[in-house]
């Protein structure tokens, strides 16, 4: 167990450990000092975690542990995120964010329904890394540009209603997605002011500048009252 705390704050940031660590701790009958994980559930572990170090961490869990991480990922593979509970994600974060950002890397339609889903399970984005490397990508992946211009690019994209993924958060009062995609946008735009803006303006209402506002975010770019007028 101290282990693998130890582990989540190498991976993770204090949400995501705080987090991860809240679901270990109330399911620690799905842990054992020696590997109670059967031969199918080291199948399982296996293939999801090819890394050897992982792999061992993973065979610690229970079987019903692993059967939640292998339907977890399974679902990613197929692009469905939607069912994947807070539960699943912090087993697999407490192992490796990889399994994560490999299927965040798929098309455009999987990663929509990502987003989707980051948007409206307003848990979920505690578990986000650090350096925002999930994040990134999954932006990436919706457009045909290249890594700092996709991510931007993919932030004015309409993925559900007419709504762009921004508007979305913004609307599902997801304060703490919103926050994390102001990192990412301070990071695609080494922090000129004039890019932020306009990412930020980028086919979106005016529910986003609120936001900003609201979050006080504009304090990191400008010092007074932030609009896209």
């Amino acid at each position: 167990m101290r282990y693998l705390i130890f582990l989540l704050i190498l991976l993770g940031g204090c949400d995501a450990i705080n987090n991860a660590q809240s679901f270990l701790n109330s399911n620690e009958n799905d842990f054992s000092s020696s590997s109670g994980c059967s031969s199918e559930c080291q199948q399982d572990c296996r293939e999801v975690f090819p890394s050897l170090g992982d792999f061992e961490e993973c065979t610690k869990l229970s079987d019903t542990a692993v059967r939640l991480i292998e339907r977890a990922v399974n679902n990613m593979e197929r692009g469905i995120w939607e069912p994947i509970t807070e539960e699943q994600i912090s087993y697999i974060v407490s192992i490796s964010y990889d399994p994560w950002i490999r299927y965040a890397e798929g098309g455009s339609e999987s990663a929509e329904n990502m987003l989707i889903w980051l948007a409206e399970n307003d848990r979920i984005p505690h578990y986000l890394d650090k350096d925002s490397e999930v994040l990134k990508t999954v932006l990436d992946s919706l457009s045909s540009l290249s890594f700092n211009e996709g991510v931007k690019d993919a932030l004015s994209k309409e993925i559900e209603d007419g709504r762009t993924f921004l508007e979305m958060i913004a609307w599902e009062k997801n304060d703490t997605a919103f926050r994390r995609v102001h990192e990412v946008i301070l990071e695609v735009c080494d922090r000129d002011d004039i890019c932020i803006r306009q990412t930020y303006c980028q086919n979106n209402s005016d529910i986003v500048p609120d936001t900003v506002n609201k979050l006080e975010l504009n304090l990191d770019f400008q010092d007074f009252n932030f609009s896209c007028s």
